[in-house]
């Protein structure tokens, strides 16, 4: 079986700038970070599927119609969170085209993706109160983060699980057009 996902991949910079001022200020006993290596924005989650799914998913990603689709700027900020279980970095500018991209790779992959909401995850609750969950939230929000970037590409993703975590590798990347066509 493989783990899969579609993923909008962050520049190291940012990455490293969101595990410094924001994750580190999470306790980790109450909540799982996500590694540095790990930061992204999920487009849309598959899950577990067998080889030969893989296989046709990948094929579906690559045929998806994401051929017009121009690099845009993304930017990050603002603090929230699904209920008590997931913090989360919240996306401002480029949210728009984020949820284009949604729609187009998931009828590529003949998939259901109904509730997509662009943020990027922070961390995972493992044993925090909704009001510890809620306190935390409000601390990182009084940071005043922010981050922009230029999404230049969309991948499909395998994540192996394992003790120390999820290791994530590229399947397949989509490259976006280089000058505006109207997304």
């Amino acid at each position: 079986m493989m783990r899969l996902f579609v993923a909008v991949r962050l520049p190291e910079e940012v990455k490293t700038n969101i595990s410094r001022k924001l994750v580190a200020l999470v306790p980790e006993e109450a909540f799982k970070h996500v590694e540095k290596e790990n930061l992204h924005i999920t487009i849309c989650f598959i899950g577990e599927v067998l080889p030969e799914d893989a296989e046709n998913l990948k094929a579906g990603f690559e045929k998806a119609e994401l051929q017009d689709v121009a690099q845009f700027t993304v930017c990050c900020t603002g603090i929230g969170s699904f209920g008590k279980n997931v913090l989360w970095l919240g996306i401002t500018e480029g949210a728009e085209e984020l949820g284009k991209i949604a729609g187009i790779v998931s009828r590529g992959l003949g998939i259901v993706n109904p509730d997509f909401h662009a943020h990027i995850t922070l961390a995972r609750n493992r044993n925090a109160s909704f009001e510890e969950a809620k306190e935390i939230t409000e601390k990182l929000s009084k940071t005043n983060f922010s981050a922009e970037f230029p999404a230049n590409s969309v991948c499909l993703m395998a994540s192996e699980l394992s003790r120390s975590g999820p290791h994530y590798e590229v399947v397949s990347e989509r490259t976006f057009a280089s000058i505006s066509s109207g997304l």
